[in-house]
């Protein structure tokens, strides 16, 4: 016992960083090429659809499954998008390019968006929404922008919480990840970077944020949302 005790610490400390961070996060990546993602606030009533399992059951009235849902970026105290918010291919908040407190407005923010070419993560500063754009989410703070991570982030920082991104590898891909725990922003910054070689990603939100990956082993079906991103596919 004692001699299986001693390889389990030695296998423990000398384990590969890449490996105690994959099972750190959540991560899914969606091809635009192949699979098409989606963005909804309010249902066909015009109601808020808030939780993951509100989306899941609007699939199923569209004869559709869920196949992986989260939540998009930080939104108002009112429950409306605290900045742009484009869905199948309009407009419905302007973007923000105010100043204020908390992690939106943390320099530099930024946009996730989707357009004709892919999906794109850019800085709020000097953005400039066009029409062929299908799909955008604005939140704050960018953690990563042309591999560099964010500077206001203190590597030994000991502000951690759950928090959730997306980010744009270098395939191409859109890559959007949770934290199985409370990390730090610049620790979430270099997995996204380092390990999901995403050289711009954005914050989405915090302790709130779920995500419904069954493929990855997770399943949250709860919260109280205004924008989810969504892939589904036809039910059988």
């Amino acid at each position: 016992m004692r001699n299986l005790l001693v390889l389990w610490i030695f296998a423990v400390i000398f384990m590969p960083l890449s490996a105690l961070a994959a099972d750190a996060y959540t991560a899914v990546t969606i091809d635009p090429g192949k699979e098409r993602l989606s963005f909804h606030w309010k249902d066909a009533r015009g109601h808020r659809i808030a939780s993951l399992s509100g989306l899941a059951r609007q699939a199923k009235e569209q004869g559709r499954t869920l196949v992986f849902a989260t939540n998009a970026g930080i939104f108002a105290k009112d429950f409306t998008p605290l900045g742009l918010f484009v869905a199948d291919g309009k407009t419905r908040r302007p973007l923000n390019t105010g100043t204020g407190g908390g992690n939106f407005f943390m320099q530099p923010n930024g946009v996730f968006y989707v357009d004709g070419t892919g999906g794109h993560i850019a800085r709020t500063a000097g953005f400039k929404p066009t029409p062929d754009i299908s799909l955008a989410t604005q939140s704050g703070p960018m953690l990563v922008e042309t591999g560099v991570i964010n500077s206001q982030f203190a590597v030994k920082s000991k502000n951690r919480l759950v928090r959730s991104g997306v980010g744009i590898n270098r395939d191409g891909k859109i890559v959007f990840v949770i934290s199985n725990g409370p990390v730090s922003f610049y620790d979430f910054a270099r997995y996204f970077r380092d390990d999901l070689r995403c050289d711009n990603a954005l914050y989405l939100d915090g302790v709130i944020s779920r995500m419904y990956a069954p493929a990855q082993g997770r399943r949250d079906t709860d919260g109280d949302f205004v924008g989810m991103l969504a892939v589904t596919k036809a039910a059988k």
